[in-house]
């Protein structure tokens, strides 16, 4: 009988401890998961914004050239207004 419960208890070891590895793992997972969303939710704002710099340096860009294209003019228009002098 008493081989029977020693072989009963060192099977309820086996099993507590594989329920322990097993919990220990999930954990271990649930960790890692919640590691990736954050991750994941990181990588998508850093998508959207990089989208919005890209809408920024575009008005901006556009802005530049439309500005250098009315220096461009200003310097026309000076240009004349000194040749008209000297003249």
């Amino acid at each position: 009988m008493t081989i029977i419960q020693n072989g009963i208890y060192r099977g309820n070891e086996k099993i507590e401890s594989v329920r322990s590895e097993l919990k220990f793992e999930k954990e271990e997972l649930d960790e890692w998961l919640r590691v990736q969303a954050e991750k994941d939710d990181d990588n998508l704002a850093l998508l959207n914004y990089s989208k919005e710099d890209d809408i920024k340096i575009k008005e901006l860009s556009l802005s530049i050239e439309k500005l250098m294209q009315e220096v461009n003019k200003k310097k026309s228009a000076l240009t004349v207004e000194v040749i008209d002098l000297v003249i």
